[in-house]
């Protein structure tokens, strides 16, 4: 499961006075970012606290695969702009993420959900934890976040996933459909439910969500779960 919190709103806002927001419906590709990266350079060798700049810049580096330049930007930018620390620490979570740097990922979403516990917060970590196949801690976040918005497809998804891994393949479809009622957006959400239909048999309804997924450019990145079929 993609981190959206970073990936889509957080990273959407810190970039969308760079590249037209239509342009990135989901994660810019690195060409764009590399096409960002000497505009971000040029704009804070003349003001080097520019939170916004340096955050763009944390977010492009994550990105290009730069995991230590981007945590490095991220922590400038809080120090730039306090306000903002708890979009800039659920980001730099998400780098932490992407670094396998399991510990300081889950602090510094331990303390984004402290200074606002938020349904997103909540799915974040649960995505964390999931990838780190903590299970329950997984189950626990994510519920939550369904309790907090009940209309957060991401949430669903990501209980969806957590049945997917349990091998409860029907209970995985039922979240998965919640997930796509509330938001049929989520590729995941079509991936993984063609897969759970599949276990169940259900071969051609299964390949039906899969080739949707695979239709929005839908891939497996090092911050989803990866499953072995077995």
């Amino acid at each position: 499961m993609r981190i959206k919190v970073a990936i889509c709103s957080i990273v959407l806002a810190f970039i969308a006075s760079t590249v037209e927001l239509s342009a990135l419906a989901q994660e810019p590709t690195k060409e764009q970012c590399l096409m960002m990266l000497p505009m971000l350079d040029k704009q804070l060798q003349k003001n080097p606290n520019d939170w916004m700049a340096l955050a763009q810049r944390a977010t492009v580096r994550q990105v290009l695969g730069d995991y230590k330049a981007a945590i490095s930007d991220f922590t400038s930018a809080m120090n730039a702009n306090p306000s903002e620390k708890f979009r800039l620490l659920t980001s730099r979570a998400n780098t932490y993420a992407r670094m396998n740097d399991h510990k300081n990922a889950i602090a510094d979403a331990d303390a984004a959900i402290a200074m606002s516990p938020t349904a997103i917060g909540y799915a974040n970590r649960g995505t964390m934890y999931l990838r780190m196949n903590k299970i329950n801690e997984a189950t626990r976040d994510y519920s939550t976040a369904v309790k907090l918005s009940p209309r957060f497809g991401v949430a669903w998804e990501g209980l969806g996933e957590v049945a997917y891994r349990l091998r409860q393949y029907e209970k995985a479809v039922e979240y998965f459909n919640a997930a796509i009622r509330f938001d049929s957006s989520l590729a995941d959400a079509f991936h993984f439910r063609g897969k759970a239909l599949q276990a169940l048999g259900k071969t051609e309804q299964g390949k039906r969500d899969l080739d949707r997924a695979a239709a929005t450019g839908y891939h497996e990145d090092d911050l989803r779960t990866k499953y072995a079929d077995k």
